[in-house]
C-alpha cells in the first residue's frame, strides 16, 4: 500500500494509523423516549511514523506502508448487525495548515 498526495509538499512528521473499529448500537430510554445511539469501539490499531522530514509530490512517488494485520476474523463486514470495518489515519505537520485524513480501507479475511 501506498500512500500519495501531489500537493502535500514539505512535511515535518508523518504519521499513519491502521485502526480496526467495529460499531455498535445501543438503545436508550423507555417507550416514546427510546433513542437510538451509535458508538464506535476500536478493537486494532498500529501505527508507523517518517523516520525524517521530506517532500511529497509527483516527483518523490508515494510514501510505502506496510502493517501488520492481526490474525482471526477481522475483514471488513459492513452488512453484518455489528459492523467492522479499517480506517487509515494520516496526519502530517507542514508548515501552515496540518493534513489530517481518514479513508476506509477494505482487508479481507485470508483464505
Amino acid at each position: 500500500m501506498g500512500f500519495t498526495n501531489e500537493d502535500l509538499g514539505a512535511y515535518g512528521r508523518m504519521t499513519f494509523t491502521l485502526r480496526l473499529i467495529q460499531e455498535c448500537i445501543e438503545y436508550r430510554g423507555h417507550g416514546r423516549s427510546r433513542s437510538r445511539h451509535v458508538y464506535c469501539d476500536q478493537l486494532y490499531a498500529c501505527s508507523l511514523e517518517t523516520a525524517e522530514p521530506g517532500t511529497l509530490n509527483w516527483a518523490a512517488g508515494a510514501v510505502p506502508l506496510a502493517f501488520d494485520v492481526p490474525d482471526g476474523d477481522v475483514g471488513t463486514r459492513l452488512s453484518s448487525s455489528r459492523p467492522c470495518y479499517w480506517e487509515l489515519a494520516a496526519h502530517a505537520e507542514t508548515p501552515g495548515v496540518d493534513l489530517k485524513a481518514r479513508f476506509l480501507v477494505p482487508i479481507y479475511a485470508r483464505p
